[in-house]
C-alpha cells in the first residue's frame, strides 16, 4: 500500500521549468539559485549559496534577456518571497504563535500565504465589529 501525499506538501519550485542550458550555468545551478531566491528574497544570499556573486548572476540574467524563463522565474521568486515576508508579519500581528506560524509555513508560501493572512485579518476585523 502506498502512502498518499500530504495535502500540505508543496511541489518542488521550478522543477518543471525549461531553463536554457549554458556551460557556466547548468540548469541545476540555475534552479538552486532560484530556489534560494524564493526562500530568501535576497539576490546576494542566493548567489552566494551557489558560489557566485550577485553581479555574475545579474549579468547572466541580462545575457539571457528579460523574457527568458530564468528572468521570469527570478521575478516570480522575488515577488513570492516578498509576499511571504509580508504575510508572516501580518500573521504575527494577528496573534499566531510560533507553532501556528510553523504550520502555516509548512502548508503554503508566498502569495498563498498572503491570501491566508488577508483572510484571517478580515475575519478578525469582522469579529471585532461584532459580525463574527
Amino acid at each position: 500500500m502506498t502512502e498518499s501525499p500530504s495535502p500540505f506538501a508543496r511541489p518542488a519550485p521550478f522543477a518543471a521549468l525549461k531553463l536554457a542550458p549554458h556551460p557556466d550555468w547548468p540548469t541545476e545551478r540555475q534552479r538552486a539559485f532560484l530556489h534560494m531566491l524564493l526562500h530568501t528574497g535576497d539576490v546576494r544570499t542566493a548567489a552566494a549559496s551557489i558560489g557566485a556573486s550577485a553581479h555574475a548572476v545579474t549579468c547572466f540574467r541580462k545575457y539571457l534577456g528579460r523574457r527568458s524563463a530564468f528572468s521570469r522565474a527570478w521575478r516570480r521568486a522575488v515577488e513570492e518571497a516578498e509576499a511571504d515576508a509580508l504575510a508572516t508579519r501580518v500573521l504575527r500581528r494577528g496573534g499566531l504563535d510560533s507553532a501556528q506560524l510553523a504550520r502555516v509555513d509548512a502548508a503554503c508560501h508566498g502569495m498563498a500565504k498572503a491570501r491566508l493572512a488577508l483572510a484571517l485579518a478580515h475575519r478578525a476585523k469582522r469579529a471585532a465589529k461584532g459580525f463574527g
